[in-house]
């Protein structure tokens, strides 16, 4: 569990802890459930949509940057609150997403639903989006760090998509394009969503990255 606050850990994020700890701990689902505290101020946490994405670059940037999180882990699964488990055994697909292909850096979704309006794609519409897996490896921490360097406060799931496709950083794409894999495991919906949506469009899929979930 991510914290942004500073000032310690709230008890009701706490009891939750205590509640998925003994619900789904000990390998049930998870091993342990930690909490990790980002420690930012009001302004670092800074968000309301749109391009100035700070408050949530420096959840990001923070997570792959602690020291607890580099020495212990192989890999990330950036799992926000409104990603959605649709199949039971969604633990053993994400492990099972790890091992294969080997030197990958990230695993996401693109954008969806299918886009009917052809006119107004843009650069931007192909970026894989934040949520998925990312591999713990130097070289691609080492890129997140130049792209917190060059794009400060935009959001850098689009800005490593622009980053690799601006011509001057065409011999970048050419060593490192294959690190970055469109995958299924996850889809990420920007509008309604329902279960025969996600199946419809690949029956892969064990998560859902997307706010306007639809029960009926």
């Amino acid at each position: 569990l991510y914290y942004s606050r500073k000032g310690g850990t709230p008890g009701w994020l706490e009891d939750i802890r205590r509640y998925l700890e003994k619900e789904y701990g000990g390998g049930k689902c998870f091993r342990h459930v930690r909490i990790l505290n980002a420690n930012l101020t009001e302004a670092e946490e800074f968000y309301k949509g749109g391009w100035n994405n700070t408050g949530p670059n420096n959840l990001l940037y923070g997570l792959f940057r602690s020291p607890s999180i580099r020495s212990a882990y192989d890999f990330v699964l950036w799992h926000e609150t409104d990603v959605f488990a649709v199949r039971n055994g969604w633990r053993g697909r994400v492990l099972e997403e790890c091992r294969y292909p080997r030197g990958f850096w990230r695993k996401g979704p693109n954008q969806l639903p299918l886009f009917n309006m052809v006119g107004t794609v843009s650069a931007h519409h192909y970026h894989m989006n934040t949520a998925g897996l990312y591999r713990m490896d130097p070289c691609f921490l080492e890129l997140l760090e130049r792209l917190r360097r060059e794009y400060p406060v935009a959001p850098p799931d689009a800005m490593l998509h622009l980053f690799f496709h601006e011509p001057e950083r065409f011999r970048n794409f050419q060593r490192h394009a294959h690190r970055f894999l469109y995958t299924d495991f996850m889809q990420n919906w920007i509008g309604e969503w329902r279960y025969a949506d996600v199946f419809e469009h690949s029956s892969n899929t064990v998560l859902v990255h997307g706010k306007h979930r639809r029960l009926s």
